[in-house]
């Protein structure tokens, strides 16, 4: 098993992939309604 699977860190790697992608597609939907939040 590759050690960024490993107990320790995955739900740390977990949580910082799931807040990006959040972040993400908040940031997304900020430029759909004109609101350029991504280039701040």
């Amino acid at each position: 098993m590759p050690y960024y699977l490993n107990v320790n860190s995955s739900s740390v790697q977990k949580e910082t992939i799931l807040k990006a992608l959040l972040k993400f597609f908040q940031d997304r939907k900020s430029i759909g309604n004109n609101n350029p939040k991504i280039f701040n």
